[in-house]
C-alpha cells in the first residue's frame, strides 16, 4: 500500500489532500505497519507542512512506535527528525 500510494503522490501529488495522507498513514499504523506509515506521513508533511491532521497522525505514530519499542520505526522517526520535538 505504501509504495502504491507514494507512487501516486509522486505522479499526481497535486490531486492529494492532507487527509489522504493522514488516512493512509493512520490505516497503516493501525495495522502495525509503522515503518510504512512513517514513509506516508513524512511525504504528507512535506507536501502539507501546516496540516493539523498530519501533526496528529505524527504524534500517534510516535506514541505507537515508542509503546511497541519498534526499533526500526524509532530509527526512521529519529532520522527524519520526528523524535525529540
Amino acid at each position: 500500500a505504501r509504495d502504491e500510494f507514494l507512487l501516486l503522490a509522486s505522479t499526481k501529488g497535486d490531486l492529494l489532500e492532507d487527509r489522504d495522507y493522514s488516512s493512509v498513514a493512520g490505516k497503516l499504523a493501525g495495522a502495525g505497519k509503522l515503518t510504512e506509515a512513517i514513509a506516508v506521513m513524512d511525504a504528507g508533511i512535506k507536501a502539507h507542512p501546516d496540516s493539523e491532521s498530519l501533526q496528529k497522525v505524527q504524534k500517534s505514530i510516535v506514541a505507537k512506535a515508542q509503546a511497541a519499542g519498534d526499533a526500526d520505526a524509532l530509527s526512521d522517526l529519529a532520522g527524519l527528525g520526528y523524535l525529540g520535538e
